[in-house]
């Protein structure tokens, strides 16, 4: 059988990521910030009433100001994980969040988690370019090579979210966690530096305002780019 032999790679240094705000046409990443962005967030979650987005986070609903803050203070404020806003409309409303973590820069890998978007920023423009924005600020800004998502087995819609977004399924971890007394198998997917550039062409041509009518709904699918 033939040796396969390993790549060598040239040294470089990669940084922690900086906080800074990543702006784009329909929404804006702003550094999370507990002051400006816990009571709005609080205020977006809320709409959900059944409290059903929450079902294969490890935390949550929350259905009270004061139980989100206790959550924020003990998991929102660090460096790893990163949490960032995601805000839309010229007030910069929040309607979302996200983060980065398990940052490794000796290796250029990190993570994409915690992703937890309001009704009012699900299955539009803005939620598909915030995360467009993380994707190019991780690859381009910080020219890391590997991007990492993992969700709950069970979770199908966080499943079809990697996939549409470019995202390959790599495999299963099973029994992998216990989430709310339930038994967790965690699928991972990832994206390697390589693969960003072609990537990167179709979620612009889908952003691209001419792929959207005069009611923000979209002419082409993502997948037909």
């Amino acid at each position: 059988m033939k040796q396969i032999e390993p790549e060598i790679l040239t040294f470089r240094s990669y940084h922690a990521p900086e906080r800074k705000q990543l702006r784009g046409l329909y929404s804006v990443l702003q550094p999370f910030d507990k002051n400006l962005h816990a009571l709005a967030l609080y205020k977006a979650f809320s709409h959900d009433k059944d409290g059903l987005d929450w079902t294969y986070l490890p935390y949550g609903p929350f259905y009270s100001e004061s139980s989100f803050f206790n959550w924020v203070d003990m998991n929102c404020l660090t460096s790893d994980p990163l949490f960032y806003t995601v805000c839309i409309d010229e007030i910069l409303n929040p309607v979302g969040m996200l983060s980065l973590l398990k940052i490794e820069p000796n290796h250029g890998k990190i993570e994409l988690g915690h992703v937890h978007f309001s009704l009012a920023l699900q299955q539009t423009a803005a939620s598909t370019e915030a995360l467009y924005l993380i994707m190019k600020f991780i690859f381009e800004e910080m020219g890391y090579r590997r991007l990492e998502w993992k969700c709950d087995n069970a979770n199908e819609r966080s499943k079809r979210s990697a996939i549409r977004l470019g995202f390959t399924f790599e495999g299963l971890f099973r029994q992998h966690w216990i989430i709310k007394s339930r038994n967790r198998d965690t699928a991972w997917y990832s994206i390697i530096d390589k693969e960003w550039f072609d990537i990167k062409v179709k979620l612009e041509n889908w952003l691209d305002p001419n792929n959207f009518n005069k009611d923000m709904r979209q002419v082409k699918k993502l997948s037909e780019f």
